[in-house]
């Protein structure tokens, strides 16, 4: 069987021999002794020796590994028969997108949604805090994704902040992140709905994918969010090919390999839209063949873009505080207790009881709907939609969910904000009368509107805090400044926290998430207290070895001063009780 589509004019053969000197200067550059040669070269350039020699080594393997793949994909593309077919294939999926964008109803569309983003996330913006991560990058420049494998980030990251440091660019990369938002929900109303007479109806459930509130935590980094937007965006473009297998199992390859590039818990987006679209196929009454080419496709895609990407991308760091957040390690007796432990987060911290409630609505209403417009037994469509209901929600953290030792931060909610999002659309998508779509988008609209509500609690909330973590600050500052010895190293250990602002009380007990979200700060354990003090110019490090018998030097409403020799213990009182 023919598969070499030789090439056949003189550039073709100048452009593959090209490509195949890239792929193989690339690969021999990847070698542990040549990379060891050019870390060598660099300590002589830089005129200091690398600390962590294993570090560089996993980074410039995995930068070497970009032409690698790019070229073989290239390969691929242009002088495989297989890669020629696929290309000729997507032609009709291309054009028929190329339209669609360049509607004036798809552009009135987008700009509707981007004002709409902006309008949903204003507050969250104003706040202007420095958000976890950030406190770190704001003084010291450091990007250090590349250390996770995000290369995207880490490159992109130079083009937005325009230098090799990091500076403070907010909220520019907010609103670079808000573009990104925009540009994925027109693409995602393209793939469910291309022909919907009522795209704006569309768009509205599907902003869910963003307005969640654990999507806020993503959001928030002002550093990181563009970055963790296109991780969500990534995973959607290959549906765009959903009806051509080959050119939507090419296209999800290289989407996934991306999105691992920007942040890697992205990639259960694409688990969720599989599992939407398999169910949506089913439906409509396609064949089970059919079915079932399309779930294989979409899982040899996957499995085969994390593959790739672990072997040539994954950079496996020496990070001391590796283990602090997660451990990739995989285990299936890891299930039980993290889909517990998960479900909880999701069952009590899903926003208020308006939007838990609009929530549930829309299920029912989603299993109601599409039970009644099946085109299979009504019963077996039941009985499939509650599987995948149960199969998208087990499934909706990735891999997570049978790590040994999990996270579940805001990243790591980028399934299930996704699944909730189609589950408020799908609640009115499949009602054709005009009367009935107008009472079924009720909670949809009711569960967007209560998460934009959520969002604007969350931004004074935050507001409220900064100046209260500040204002703290300040008061502990003032009573070390006649205590510290300026000529001499500061140690400095911290006991409880500050607690939150009184301000917020009632937010707080209706929001129990915000508790994750909003900073207290200084605290006991925060790996952020010593770059937080650099905003008021004040520097010391962490006494990681407090002595419990020093003697009491001030003590005040807000904090007790313990302290002997520039070694200092700060007991903080924490003035609000939430029992």
């Amino acid at each position: 069987m023919k598969f070499i589509n030789k090439p056949e004019t003189t550039k073709e053969k100048l452009f593959l021999f090209l490509l195949i000197l890239i792929c193989i200067f690339s690969f021999a550059l990847s070698l542990s002794f040549s990379l060891e040669f050019v870390i060598s070269l660099a300590e002589i350039v830089i005129h200091r020796t690398l600390r962590d020699h294993t570090k560089w080594i996993n980074i410039l393997s995995g930068v070497v590994h970009i032409p690698f793949l790019t070229c073989l994909i290239l390969i691929f593309r242009n002088f495989t028969l297989l890669g020629n077919k696929t290309i000729e294939l997507s032609k009709n999926e291309t054009s028929n997108f190329k339209t669609f964008i360049s509607k004036k109803e798809t552009k009135l569309l987008f700009v509707f949604v981007l004002v709409f983003f902006v309008f949903a996330t204003r507050q969250l913006i104003s706040a202007d805090i420095l958000f976890q991560d950030d406190i770190s990058r704001n003084h010291d420049g450091d990007r250090n994704w590349i250390s996770f494998g995000r290369y995207i980030s880490e490159f992109l990251s130079i083009l937005i902040h325009s230098t090799i440091k990091l500076t403070d660019v907010a909220p520019l990369t907010q609103y670079i992140s808000i573009f990104f938002m925009a540009v994925s929900i027109v693409i995602l109303v393209y793939c469910i709905d291309p022909e919907s007479k009522h795209p704006y109806l569309t768009m509205i459930p599907l902003t869910f994918l963003y307005l969640s509130p654990y999507f806020q935590d993503c959001f928030l980094f002002r550093f990181d969010s563009p970055y963790m937007v296109l991780a969500v965006l990534f995973p959607i473009i290959p549906f765009i090919y959903k009806d051509n297998l080959y050119s939507f199992s090419y296209s999800s390859f290289i989407s996934l390999i991306l999105c691992c590039m920007c942040y890697q818990a992205g990639s259960s987006v694409y688990i969720i839209l599989v599992i939407y679209f398999t169910y949506n196929k089913f439906v409509k009454g396609e064949k089970l063949s059919e079915i079932g080419k399309f779930v294989l496709c979409s899982i040899i895609a996957y499995a085969a873009s994390l593959l790739i990407y672990q072997l040539l991308f994954s950079a496996n760091t020496t990070r001391s505080d590796a283990d602090y957040y997660f451990s990739t390690k995989l285990t299936l007796s890891a299930l039980i207790p993290n889909l517990k432990y998960y479900s909880s987060i999701i069952f009590t911290q899903t926003g208020g009881l308006l939007t838990k409630a609009c929530i549930f609505i829309c299920i029912a209403l989603s299993a109601v709907i599409s039970i009644k417009n099946s085109k299979n037994n009504k019963i077996l469509t039941l009985i499939v939609f509650i599987l995948a209901l149960i199969l998208a929600f087990i499934l909706s953290t990735g891999p997570y969910i049978i790590f040994e030792t999990t996270m579940l931060t805001g990243r790591t909610f980028m399934g299930i904000n996704c699944l909730i999002a189609i589950l408020l659309y799908t609640s009115f998508s499949y009602l054709s009368s005009e009367k009935y779509l107008k009472i079924a988008i009720i909670p949809a609209v009711l569960c967007i509107y209560s998460s934009i509500a959520y969002l604007y609690t969350l931004g004074n909330c935050l507001s409220e805090q900064k100046n209260y973590n500040e204002f703290r600050y300040q008061m502990i500052y003032d009573d070390l400044n006649d205590l510290v010895d300026p000529t001499q190293n500061i140690y400095i250990s911290f006991e409880h926290n500050v607690g939150f602002c009184n301000a917020f009380e009632i937010a707080l007990k209706k929001y129990p998430h915000l508790k994750n979200t909003v900073p207290c700060m200084p605290s006991s354990g925060s790996i952020w207290n010593t770059d937080y003090s650099y905003r008021f110019n004040f520097m010391f490090d962490d006494d990681e070895s407090p002595d419990s018998n020093l003697p009491l030097l001030k003590s005040s409403y807000y904090h007790d001063i313990y302290g002997a020799d520039n070694h200092f213990r700060i007991d903080l009182h924490n003035h609000l009780s939430l029992d």
